[in-house]
């Protein structure tokens, strides 16, 4: 199986210049908690609610002034499309990686998060059992 089969398409975006709060509150609305920051189709770095808490909340510094581009992780790691599963698993796992950006061509064309990973095993299990 490869990462294709398996990643979220639809995947939100932000701006480098978007508040932290905003940043939050767009989490807490999808549910989620990573987000790409991009800028001209180009992406620039990924922010997760990690980086709020250690590099935001934990400074006392205030969501509502500072942006994304200021906290976020730059120039993330990524997955191709054509990736095995198991290749894309052993990055996240040996780098401790909840989601991975999946860019083709220099665009991110999806998303691939333990959740997607987690859906696989458990419908494997399923359909393992006699």
């Amino acid at each position: 199986m490869l990462v294709r089969d398996l990643m979220s398409q639809e995947v939100t975006a932000l701006a480098p210049s978007c508040s932290i709060a905003d940043v939050a509150a767009i989490m807490r609305q999808l549910e989620i908690g990573s987000l790409p920051v991009m800028e001209h189709d180009q992406l620039l770095g990924i922010i997760t609610d990690r980086d709020i808490v250690v590099r935001v909340v934990a400074e006392g510094l205030d969501p509502h002034m500072e942006r994304a581009d200021f906290h976020m992780t730059r120039n993330p790691m990524a997955a191709a499309p054509d990736w095995t599963i198991d290749r894309a698993a052993q990055l996240m796992l040996s780098r401790q990686f909840r989601r991975l950006p999946v860019m083709q061509d220099g665009r991110l064309v999806g998303y691939l998060s333990l959740r997607d990973l987690a859906r696989r095993e458990s419908e494997s299990s399923l359909n393992d059992t006699p």
